[in-house]
């Protein structure tokens, strides 16, 4: 008999020699024997144990695979997704089947399992069958499929709320709803237009020299996606309000110069065809000197003409000021004195059509005090011209040259 721990002991005393052997006891014995025997494990599987078999710190090695789901599982088995991968998935791509190893008898809560899709996407609502069950619909997100969420060939796993299986997905699927484009890529004819033409267009980020320093950066309008048929940037969108097509921001062009005008000769210079989006204008002196004791003047004009009233404001030195009023003049009286000096004109108020101006102009080899100069000028339409002349109108250029900047 075992003691409680294991460990067996005949029921009867031993035998002892020269003594008549009991048949009571030697049946006693051997009938023991054979509880204790049936009472043990067989190793060709006989036997089933009636209670919990304690392992003392020891494995069962040399194990098969599990083939059903009251068998052990070997921990190779677990790794390679045993009952839970289920390979390519059967059915159609709106009905799909799958086949675990070993099969489930029914869905419970908390159920994985993982699978790759068909040769199709799905285009509509989707359901699943496990093992030849009935059907149960695969959701995202608690709501149902609409199409394009299970893409062909790609691998996902679906999770079982108790009722439903939920989809989860994998790299850009992983994304929450709102963060990934309505339509799935992979099925927007329009987005894969688009990237066809970005991967056609190589885009030079920068410079292939030896320190790696990105200081080579060349982007041509042609190799920007959306180019129109010109080659220019198709309105490329660059935030709230603001938007580039071809070389222009908001319908803006960047600095523009044009060629420098000689004031050797002539009573004024006029840079016209200035753009009707500009709103600021840089008026550059190199060197002009006037024939006379007039002063340089600067006027703005519109489709009108050339406004000669409403300037406002002064033009000072160190010894005085004076006031403005039909243009803005440099205050330079003396002849033949040549100046340099710009004058920033900005638009400030594009409804009233209303420019400030700001400049510094000072006399070339001539002891004099430098000109500040600060006004205004409302016009009566949208600014397309400037023109340099003299105070007097009269008075002729007879040195230097003159240009206009403008954005």
């Amino acid at each position: 008999m075992r003691n409680g721990v294991g460990v067996y002991s005949l029921p009867q005393a031993p035998y002892v020699a020269g003594t008549v052997i009991s048949s009571t006891s030697v049946n006693s014995n051997l009938s023991d024997i054979a509880n204790a025997l049936t009472q043990s494990i067989a190793s060709d599987g006989q036997t089933t144990p009636t209670a919990n078999l304690p392992m003392g710190g020891y494995r069962h090695t040399g194990v098969a695979n599990a083939t059903a789901r009251d068998n052990y599982a070997t921990m190779g088995q677990i790794q390679d997704g045993g009952g839970v991968w289920c390979g390519t998935a059967g059915g159609t791509a709106n009905a799909l089947t799958l086949t675990p190893t070993p099969a489930i008898p029914a869905y419970a809560a908390g159920q994985v399992f993982r699978f790759t899709a068909g040769a199709a996407a799905n285009t509509g609502a989707t359901t699943v069958a496990i093992s030849g069950l009935t059907t149960a619909a695969i959701q995202r997100d608690g709501a149902a499929l609409t199409g394009g969420e299970i893409a062909a060939g790609r691998q996902y796993e679906i999770l079982y709320d108790g009722a439903n299986f939920q989809l989860q997905r994998f790299g850009v699927d992983s994304l929450p709803t709102d963060a990934v484009a309505t339509a799935n890529i992979q099925n927007d004819a329009v987005t894969n237009a688009k990237l066809a033409n970005m991967a056609a267009n190589t885009v030079k980020v920068r410079a292939a020299n030896t320190s790696g320093d990105p200081s080579d950066l060349a982007l041509s309008a042609s190799q920007l996606l959306g180019r129109g048929s010109t080659g220019d940037v198709a309105a490329i969108a660059l935030g709230t309000g603001l938007s580039m097509s071809g070389t222009t921001l908001n319908g803006v062009a960047g600095f523009t110069l044009p060629t420098p005008v000689a004031t050797t000769s002539g009573t004024s210079v006029d840079f016209t065809g200035i753009p009707a989006a500009t709103r600021m204008i840089v008026v550059m002196f190199n060197g002009v000197s006037l024939s006379g004791t007039a002063s340089n003047r600067i006027q703005l004009g519109d489709s009108g003409g050339v406004e000669t009233t409403g300037y406002v404001g002064t033009v000072g030195t160190r010894s005085g000021e004076v006031n403005l009023s039909a243009g803005f003049d440099l205050d330079f009286v003396t002849a033949s004195t040549a100046v340099s000096g710009s004058l920033l004109l900005t638009c400030m108020d594009t409804t009233n059509n209303i420019w400030t101006a700001f400049g510094i102009f000072a006399a070339d080899g001539s002891v004099q005090s430098p000109r500040f100069i600060a006004g205004r000028k409302p016009l009566s339409a949208t600014l397309d011209r400037v023109r340099i002349t003299s105070s007097n109108g009269t008075d002729t250029f007879d040195a230097g040259s003159v240009n206009i900047l403008y954005l």
